[in-house]
């Protein structure tokens, strides 16, 4: 999952959570657990079932919880092979590592089918009302995460462009 336009916003979030003293001190994503090299989606058959839908929304979660305990190869794993084209593994891991994630837990507010072979995702950003939509596509068996196209573009501008762009926006 990029944040590449979002991270202002969740590091908006994390500063007035922690500015507030938040309800509650403990983050509910999980320990990051070892990264490995090889996808984890969770299978499903393409329809608009509603255990169909419990897959994607797993998948999504499991996105989410990666990228919110810095596990960003192991986000980077559960992306369609178009957003895993549009930047490396090591390159995502690079840009987080250089402009790093709020450490804000993400949480999916609800899901939908968006088609045979589509589902859209709402997350919410640290128990706010802060709300970002994403895509999951059926792909080779199993539900994966779709980069926005905005952030498929910003990944277009390479490693020192993203990083530049971030930087201006006050979001690394």
């Amino acid at each position: 999952m990029s944040r590449a336009p979002h991270l202002a916003a969740a590091a908006l979030v994390a500063l007035a959570l922690t500015a507030c003293g938040g309800n509650d001190t403990t983050s509910s994503a999980p320990t990051p657990e070892a990264s490995s090299s090889s996808p984890t989606p969770v299978a499903a058959s393409p329809t608009s079932s509603a255990s169909d839908l419990d897959a994607a929304k797993a998948v999504a979660q499991e996105e989410a919880d990666r990228y919110a305990s810095d596990d960003y190869a192991g986000a980077w794993d559960l992306w369609t092979k178009e957003g895993q084209a549009a930047i490396s593994r090591d390159d995502y891991v690079k840009f987080h590592e250089e402009c790093p994630g709020a450490g804000v837990p993400y949480k999916v507010a609800a899901i939908r089918s968006d088609g045979d072979n589509a589902a859209v995702v709402r997350l919410t950003v640290g128990g706010s009302s802060i709300a970002f939509s994403y895509r999951l596509l059926f792909e080779d068996g199993s539900w994966r995460w779709q980069p926005s196209d905005s952030d498929l573009a910003d990944y277009a501008k390479g490693m020192d462009g993203l990083i530049a762009a971030a930087k201006s926006e006050g979001a690394c």
